[in-house]
């Protein structure tokens, strides 16, 4: 038994490089798809070699979605934080007045502005259809992912010993932020797709 087995194999691996050096037809796929997981052929949903198309339209409408959810929990936990410092008090004062925490909290109401804005060209474009929609959502990705978590993370900071307990909500947000930043590419991911639509 072990023989025929090791006979075998060799025998199988040769025809699976055979068959992987053909390239299959549109028929060729429906017939794969429909032995594989028992799909009638008629169950297809549109033409077998035009899915590029479709799965990049979703990754965008995706990318668009997740890039307003960002933005959305980055305003909410900035907009508390804010809250905070100036209910704070530390030396007779609330900690919000003391310049370093001014111009900590001053970038990253700018920094969130410009994730504002490419959210919503981000959005319009999707919407659109326009063809310059993949560069807009790999522009909104990097910039919302790549800030969205350094101003969350500032914010549990500024929140001192609270920030990182169990009876503050700021760690939702910032969980929310880490995994949209990992899910559907890293920042670094869309810097690299962004470089390949560009051609370099």
């Amino acid at each position: 038994m072990a023989h025929r087995n090791s006979c075998c194999r060799p025998r199988c691996r040769a025809s699976r490089s055979r068959r992987s050096r053909r390239s299959i037809s549109a028929a060729g796929w429906q017939r794969c798809v429909s032995r594989a997981f028992g799909f009638p052929r008629g169950a297809l949903l549109g033409a077998a070699a035009d899915a590029a198309d479709q799965v990049e339209r979703q990754l965008q409408v995706a990318l668009a979605l997740q890039c307003a959810e960002t933005v959305g929990v980055t305003d909410r936990a900035l907009e508390f934080t804010l809250e905070w410092v100036k209910e704070r008090y530390a030396f007779n004062r609330p900690i919000g007045s003391f310049q370093g925490l001014k111009h900590r909290l001053a970038d990253h109401a700018a920094q969130l502005e410009g994730a504002k804005a490419v959210a919503a060209h981000a959005a319009k474009a999707v919407q659109a259809g326009a063809p310059d929609a993949a560069i807009a959502v790999s522009v909104a990705k990097s910039h919302c992912g790549r800030f969205a978590t350094e101003i969350i993370r500032d914010c549990v900071q500024m929140h001192g010993g609270i920030g990182v307990t169990w009876e503050h909500d700021i760690h939702f947000y910032l969980r929310r932020a880490v995994s949209n930043e990992q899910l559907w590419g890293t920042p670094a991911v869309h810097h690299e797709r962004l470089c390949r639509i560009a051609g370099l």
